[in-house]
């Protein structure tokens, strides 16, 4: 199985994606893209976490979508 992800990619320099972490994904930096691949048998879970921190203006909205 392939599975495809991505953290957000900030376009504005006053907006600052940090702290990213993903386990067992491989991270494409300039996309921001996550991949894992693996065998998953029949009836069988995998849960893929990762996570980021987003840092931005007071005065600014951010939204995630």
């Amino acid at each position: 199985i392939t599975i495809e992800d991505q953290f957000p990619i900030s376009q504005y320099k006053q907006v600052e994606i940090f702290d990213k972490q993903s386990e067992y994904a491989t991270e494409a930096t300039e996309t921001g893209k996550l991949t894992w691949k693996f065998v998953l048998p029949p009836n069988e879970t995998q849960k893929l976490p990762f996570k980021f921190s987003v840092k931005y203006p007071k005065t600014e909205f951010v939204e995630v979508n």
